[in-house]
C-alpha cells in the first residue's frame, strides 16, 4: 500500500470511549409529551416520540479531537483519498498499584485489558476526524490500534493518505484525474 503522511497529533488526557447514544422523550410546550399513534396486534396505541442524543462527555471528547485536528490541518481541505489510521491508546497506570505491578505495566508485561474498550476510543477519534481530516470515516481502509499503559495518558493519532482511487469515482475522467495526481506526487 503506497501512502503518504497527512496528519500526526496527540489527544492529551485519559482516553475516552464513545458512549452509547441516549434516548429521551420529546416534550411539547406546556409540558405535554409528544406522542404518535401506531397500529399494534392489540389495536391502535399511543407511544411517546423519542429523540436520540450523544452524552455530554462524549461530545466534549469528540470536540477536543476536532479542535486539535483543525489546528494540525491548518485550514487544509479534508482529503478525498482513502486513509490509513494508526492509533495508540495510552492508558494511565492505577496509582494504588504496588511498584512491581507499575513496572510490569511500563515494560509491556502487563496489558490494559479493562475499560475503555479500544474500539470505542477508535470510534470517538474517527468520528472527531470526520469533515476535518477526511470527509467521512468510511474512507478508512487500514486501521492499526494499540492500547498500552503509559505515564502520560492520551491517544496518539497518525493519518496517512493511501495513494489509490476511492470507489466513489463516477466517471472515467474523475478516475484519470486521481491517477494523474498520484503519478505526479510519486
Amino acid at each position: 500500500m503506497n501512502k503518504r503522511p497527512l496528519v500526526f497529533f496527540d489527544v492529551p488526557g485519559e482516553p475516552r470511549g464513545k458512549g452509547r447514544h441516549r434516548d429521551a422523550p420529546v416534550w411539547l410546550k406546556g409540558g405535554k409529551l409528544k406522542t404518535v399513534w401506531k397500529k399494534t396486534k392489540q389495536g391502535l396505541r399511543e407511544f411517546p416520540v423519542m429523540t436520540r442524543y450523544t452524552d455530554e462527555k462524549t461530545r466534549a471528547y469528540e470536540g477536543l479531537v476536532i479542535k486539535i485536528a483543525k489546528l494540525v490541518m491548518r485550514a487544509k481541505e479534508s482529503t478525498r483519498f482513502p486513509v490509513a489510521v494508526d492509533i495508540t491508546i495510552r492508558v494511565p497506570i492505577t496509582p494504588s498499584w504496588p511498584q512491581w505491578k507499575k513496572e510490569a505495566a511500563l515494560n509491556d508485561l502487563l496489558m490494559p485489558t479493562d475499560k475503555p474498550d479500544d474500539d470505542n476510543v477508535v470510534k470517538a477519534i474517527k468520528d472527531g476526524l470526520n469533515e476535518v481530516v477526511y470527509h467521512d470515516d468510511c474512507q478508512s481502509v487500514s486501521l492499526n490500534v494499540q492500547k498500552i499503559f503509559d505515564v502520560n495518558p492520551g491517544v496518539g493519532v497518525e493519518v496517512y493518505e493511501v495513494l489509490a482511487v476511492p470507489c466513489q469515482v463516477k466517471t472515467k475522467a474523475e478516475l484519470n484525474k486521481f491517477l494523474e495526481f498520484i503519478r505526479a506526487i510519486n
